[in-house]
């Protein structure tokens, strides 16, 4: 109630309100009878109105670079991991009136579609297109929500289709590459031997400890730390041989790390950042359009061919849905006839036994 009776004639008033998405209180006590107390709390009501609307008309949003603005300074998210987006949208578009946001951006989208990335000098992707949409979309929406603009100007548009990424590692690029982390004795040859066989993204893999390491099943387990459920279920990443045994064993006892990159100073420190040592290990073994993303391409891939089910996958914990799985597995007619011979040569084989 935002009126309470605290004594035979004392009152304490209490009113709430919302201004820009956070809770606000204002309250008072009134010596006298209800009819007072009343208006004491009009009067609190009134007060609180005029001060939301102060607010509205001060933080009132009229471009992209200010909705931008408000979003990196009041989310709570990780902008960390989308900054470069952030960045470009409010240079390119920042000074755009929301009134014409809508019409710009289309434009702005038809523009990308000609333009050409400056590592790899190929057309942008979609995927590319749709995050610049994606997070533009986000911080609209963000401050739609707390009462800074009226209406999302980005909201009728949608995603670009994105056709799935389709590449592995062939056996003698896998072969070339293994042979070329050996020969210059790179911290990435393990990592890699692990990754090929055990769909684990990059960040999960750097934060590998010994606590993950079961030798006696022997298994790695971990909770991932990024799920498309959001579920904090245990994943088991089975496919240890003896190599990687043997590597766990001679790993020094002071060592954390399952997949240390070295020492420095005396201390051992975790893989962190090794993109360009991963990009020359790749021209070296002259490897041309691979990521390190895509060797969970190559550990789905391979559970699959080798007879692991997508229901084995679940029950690992391997948190991927159907669609998901169809996206990681690399499709190849060629498995299919090379199985069907076999299992046909097998067959002749029998019956030319049997007949004589």
């Amino acid at each position: 109630m935002s009126i309470r009776n605290v004594n035979s004639n004392r009152w304490l008033v209490r009113v709430r309100t919302r201004i820009n998405g956070k809770q606000v209180e204002r309250k008072t006590t009134v010596t006298g009878d209800r009819h007072q107390a009343k208006a004491a709390e009009v009067s609190l009501r009134k007060g609180l109105a005029e001060t939301a609307a102060d607010k509205q008309r001060s933080l009132k949003i009229c471009t992209l670079s200010e909705a931008l603005t408000f979003y990196r300074e009041n989310t709570t998210a990780n902008l960390e991991r989308v900054e470069t987006y952030l960045n470009r949208l409010d240079r390119e578009l920042g000074t755009v009136q929301l009134r014409d946001l809508s019409e710009r951006f289309g434009e702005y989208l038809n523009m990308l579609k000609t333009e050409r990335a400056q590592r790899t000098g190929n057309l942008l992707s979609p995927v590319t297109r749709n995050r610049l949409l994606v997070y533009a979309k986000t911080a609209l929406s963000f401050c739609m929500k707390r009462g800074h603009i009226e209406r999302n100007p980005l909201a009728g548009f949608t995603k670009l289709p994105e056709a799935p990424r389709d590449r592995i590692l062939t056996q003698d690029e896998e072969a070339r590459l293994l042979a070329v982390l050996q020969r210059k004795r790179s911290y990435l040859v393990i990592p890699v031997k692990f990754s090929l066989r055990n769909p684990i993204r990059k960040g999960d893999l750097v934060s590998l400890t010994r606590e993950n390491l079961d030798r006696f099943r022997p298994w790695i387990h971990f909770l991932p730390s990024k799920t498309r459920n959001r579920k904090n279920r245990e994943t088991v990443l089975p496919f240890l041989d003896s190599d990687l045994l043997s590597y766990f064993d001679g790993l020094h006892p002071e060592c954390p790390y399952l997949f240390p990159q070295g020492t420095r100073k005396g201390e051992y420190v975790p893989l962190g950042d090794f993109k360009k040592h991963w990009h020359s290990m790749l021209v070296e073994a002259r490897i041309d359009d691979f990521r390190w993303h895509d060797l969970k391409h190559c550990a789905i891939t391979w559970m699959l061919d080798n007879g692991y089910t997508e229901r084995d996958l679940r029950n690992l914990g391997i948190q991927y849905s159907p669609a998901m799985i169809n996206r990681y597995y690399h499709t190849d007619a060629a498995k299919v006839l090379s199985k069907w011979k076999s299992a046909q040569d097998t067959y002749l084989e029998q019956y030319q036994k049997t007949a004589t």
